[in-house]
């Protein structure tokens, strides 16, 4: 149902003539998060958003690179399971990144805050040298997210966004040029 609401929200903006929000040619986001391979890690993320036809939109390229824990079950000659081994692999996540900005719904909106909503895709690369680990997990990934950012100069702000996915939250910087 949120999906839902979230895909509304977007196409009434992009056909509507709401008062664009002025979003840099060019924006770079650096953002650290937990991440979710099969078990638990960390997360560094870039992404950077370029402006597309619309004013409100940005799309671009994202690669994170991280580290996961997780389970991993032995079993005997037999096939009958023995214990868990727990493993960290590297985590490349090449893939794209889409940003719609939503500043125009809110009346005499501070110009100090944007608000967006986010959805990217792409690829796991788990790099643990152990190919057998590979056969259960599908590598595709796809996440939707809600955030903000806050402009604590004219080119740097604070970034968060809170959704599902990879990743539930992303928190950093953003350098726009």
């Amino acid at each position: 149902m949120k999906s839902f609401l979230i895909s509304i929200a977007i196409i009434c903006g992009v056909f509507t003539n709401g008062a664009a929000q002025d979003v840099p040619s060019g924006t770079l986001n650096l953002l650290v998060g937990p991440s979710f391979h099969r078990g638990f890690g960390g997360m560094f993320t870039a992404e950077y958003e370029i402006k597309m036809f619309d004013d409100n939109l940005t799309i671009g390229p994202k690669i994170g690179l991280g580290m996961s824990r997780y389970g991993y079950a032995n079993y005997d000659a037999f096939g009958k399971f023995t214990h868990n081994t727990y493993r960290s692999g590297l985590i490349v996540h090449p893939g794209a990144v889409a940003h719609y900005y939503f500043d125009w719904l809110i009346d005499d909106m501070p110009s100090q805050l944007d608000l967006f909503a986010k959805a990217s895709a792409g690829f796991w690369y788990v790099l643990d040298g152990d190919l057998r680990n590979q056969r259960n997990y599908v590598p595709f990934t796809f996440g939707l997210f809600a955030g903000g950012r806050y402009h604590f100069e004219s080119d740097w702000s604070f970034y968060l966004a809170l959704g599902f996915g990879t990743s539930y939250a992303n928190l950093g910087l953003s350098k726009s040029f």
